[in-house]
């Protein structure tokens, strides 16, 4: 593994799309002891100024730009591939992806301080990931399945309770097709989707996403605890890393809870409970099946069984 510079191991968020990922990253980003890259397997290249563009999402509060963290980069020669952003989303650990294993060594050994790297599209890489770095310091973000569906739709309502992912392409605004088109190559559960609802392709995913991170991250962190209470989830994941100062973020100035339970506008729990016991069944029988071409029961066995990720869901189901 490369050196960081500073003889401390280097630290890899991972989370799923509309999950606070960027303002876990903006946290990070404020803290004197890191260097926080954004989001390395973004399309946009953020060590390519001709590339990158300048937009801002308007969901991102306090943030100017992405990429000043790359700006080191800007002529060097980058080991990058395209198809790292949409394509063999899922990475056996035995595959080499030398090209990949390059490009975070060079963010990793030219990082002028701790490297934090924060990824959106790293989760069914993770067993591949903690591989290549066992030194390295995971850390998955998660957010409730059901705010995390209806947050992703910006433009309009959510689609309503009788669509399907056959039909969804024009409402898809995170990336929730290509991402079944590329993993359904690898994981049988996935060969019917396109006549399941898109909540519940949306719920398969992050509980698929969840089993990796429980099998392979060293600390979890649920998006409404963090919201909710900053400071202490900021400075539990402080301690781990042995920073005493990552509570004191200005952006804890700017957290707001009332992101929290949206998914209550949709529906009052009934029909999205039924959509996840179907899905949880599909799993369920997934694991009695002989090993699929990911090898998902042998992989992340202990990730499947733990309950962690399922924690929002389960305290509001006993509320109810």
């Amino acid at each position: 593994m490369a050196s960081d510079g500073s003889g401390e191991s280097p630290v890899f968020v991972s989370s799923r799309y509309r999950s606070g990922s960027t303002l876990l990253w903006r946290c990070f980003r404020e803290n004197a002891n890191f260097t926080a890259y954004y989001e390395p397997l973004n399309p946009r290249r953020w060590f390519d100024r001709s590339h990158r563009g300048s937009r801002v999402d308007a969901t991102h509060r306090q943030v100017a730009e992405y990429w000043c963290e790359y700006c080191h980069l800007e002529e060097t020669a980058v080991p990058w591939q395209d198809r790292w952003c949409s394509s063999d989303l899922y990475l056996p650990p035995g595959i080499p992806a030398l090209s990949l294993l390059d490009y975070v060594n060079l963010l990793i050994s030219t990082s002028p301080k701790r490297p934090i790297l924060q990824f959106n599209r790293i989760d069914f890489r993770l067993h591949w990931l903690r591989r290549r770095f066992p030194d390295a310091f995971l850390v998955h973000l998660f957010r409730n399945p059901r705010d995390q569906w209806i947050s992703t739709f910006l433009k309009g309502s959510p689609v309503g309770k009788q669509a399907r992912v056959a039909d969804f392409q024009e409402h898809d605004e995170f990336y929730l097709l290509p991402w079944l088109r590329d993993l359904r190559r690898y994981f049988d559960v996935l060969e019917e989707v396109d006549q399941m609802h898109p909540y519940e392709a949306s719920y398969l995913l992050w509980r698929l996403s969840g089993a990796y991170a429980q099998a392979f991250c060293d600390h979890h962190i649920s998006y409404e605890h963090f919201v909710n209470h900053p400071k202490q989830s900021l400075g539990d994941l402080g301690r781990k890393l042995g920073v005493n100062d990552l509570d004191s973020a200005e952006s804890i100035a700017s957290i707001d809870a009332r992101s929290v339970n949206r998914w209550r506008s949709y529906d009052d729990g009934v029909w999205f409970r039924e959509r996840e016991a179907f899905v949880d069944k599909l799993l369920e029988n997934c694991m009695e099946l002989p090993p699929l071409v990911s090898d998902f029961a042998r992989e992340v066995t202990a990730g499947y069984a733990a309950t962690d990720t399922r924690a929002p869901i389960a305290a509001e189901r006993s509320t109810q």
